[in-house]
């Protein structure tokens, strides 16, 4: 069975919180986990299937509603890898949320390097941060065994808190983000 979007950006969008403007966020002004960097990537097209016109400002931001929020995350997040494929709702939620904070490919590179982990074999499948059909595949084998699955969710979590302490040390602004990153590493959702 495919796994649910509503359950995974539920979990997303209470991780993210409201609307924040922090010095030591790159993104700059974010709402809902959306941040004013990203949406200035998104083409105009698409921004206006969202009910956002340019210019882009704080107030963009400051004022998007959470079903903006959501349509965002469903069309720019949830369709652009094949997330419904990774029919454990936990595993998708937990790897959507590391989609939507570090960025999809390195969400899928932490997916498949925790797989390596388990399996004991580096390069089962390619580090490639792209979620295809091997990908998925490693991932169902691993959660078809309730222990594979058990190490598979904790590995999961070392290789994202392990990125997150990367990212801090490789740049001191994050320190500041750290505590918050690693706590959201430790929620493994729905």
């Amino acid at each position: 069975m495919l796994s649910n979007f509503e359950d995974a950006v539920a979990f997303v969008l209470a991780n993210e919180g409201g609307f924040v403007d922090s010095p030591a966020d790159h993104g700059g002004a974010t709402n809902y986990g959306i941040s004013l960097r990203f949406l200035r990537e998104i083409p105009v097209e698409r921004l206006r299937k969202y009910g956002l016109f340019e210019p882009l400002t704080i107030e963009t931001i400051r004022s998007l509603t959470i079903d903006q929020a959501k349509l965002i995350y469903h069309d720019e997040f949830w369709l652009m890898a094949d997330f419904a494929s990774l029919e454990n709702q936990r595993v998708c939620t937990y790897v959507f949320d590391m989609a939507v904070h570090h960025g999809e490919g390195q969400a899928v590179r932490l997916l498949q390097r925790a797989t390596w982990a388990v399996t004991g074999m580096y390069g089962v499948i390619l580090d490639d941060g792209k979620l295809g059909f091997r990908t998925i595949n490693q991932v169902m084998i691993l959660l078809a065994d309730k222990g594979l699955a058990l190490a598979l969710k904790a590995a999961l979590q070392a290789e994202r808190a392990g990125f997150c302490r990367l990212l801090a040390a490789t740049n001191p602004v994050n320190m500041e983000n750290l505590h918050g990153w690693l706590d959201r590493c430790y929620r493994f959702g729905c």
